[in-house]
């Protein structure tokens, strides 16, 4: 059991880099974009990557625009934390279905 790219280089390929979809992203304003009282960051979701390495495609809630953008900042513990609260859960008065004689 082992994936292709395993198979084929022998050895497991390194995803450290992939990010959690649907996640929060925080973008730095660069100071010539803003004035002197606007925020200094905007938020944003991470929707994938691009084709050009190190920038993500990130989507402005705000403007409903999708931007490509290369310093960012990610918040996957809270898309993480949310993912696992939308799991359903398993009440002790449901019937699971795992046949009962190999409970």
């Amino acid at each position: 059991m082992s994936t292709p790219t395993e198979a084929y280089y022998g050895k497991r390929p390194d995803i450290s880099h992939l990010r959690i979809f649907g996640s929060n992203v925080y973008m730095h304003v660069m100071k010539d974009a803003r004035k002197k009282l606007e925020p200094t960051v905007e938020v944003g979701i991470f929707m994938g990557y691009t084709d050009t390495p190190h920038n993500y495609r990130v989507y402005l809630p705000d403007s409903g625009k999708t931007i490509v953008q290369r310093d960012i900042k990610f918040q996957e513990e809270k898309a993480m934390k949310c993912s696992l609260e939308r799991e359903p859960h398993l009440h002790v008065d449901e019937e699971l279905l795992v046949p009962k004689d190999e409970l």
